[in-house]
């Protein structure tokens, strides 16, 4: 009976580590996404961004964490409304994908 609790904790701790590491995709809101945008300038040890482009009027950018005990990347999907977007926050997300090798569309 204790090997069978054994073997049931050990599966139930591979699927958390699975889901917690797996990609997701959220929408967040006009203003979170402002923020990552910025923070996506900055060079961190822990994040990278990239923005991946348009798609149905809604901007993606990928943002990795890493997991230091595990020495993994968790990436995280986000995307808004692009149109709601600020001005400036547009502009500038145009010059990144003006500047990238494609065209700034998700296929």
């Amino acid at each position: 009976m204790k090997i069978l609790s054994i073997v049931f904790g050990v599966i139930f701790i591979s699927a958390l580590f699975i889901y917690y590491i797996s990609t997701k995709t959220i929408e967040i809101s006009n203003t979170e996404f402002e923020i990552e945008f910025e923070n996506s300038k900055i060079q961190h040890s822990i994040y990278t961004y990239k923005l991946l482009g348009l798609r149905d009027n809604s901007i993606f950018m990928s943002k990795k964490e890493m997991i230091p005990f595990l020495n993994k990347w968790k990436e995280t999907i986000i995307y808004t409304n692009f149109y709601n977007l600020s001005k400036k926050t547009q502009k500038n997300i145009n010059q990144v994908i003006d500047s990238s090798s494609n065209d700034g569309k998700i296929k």
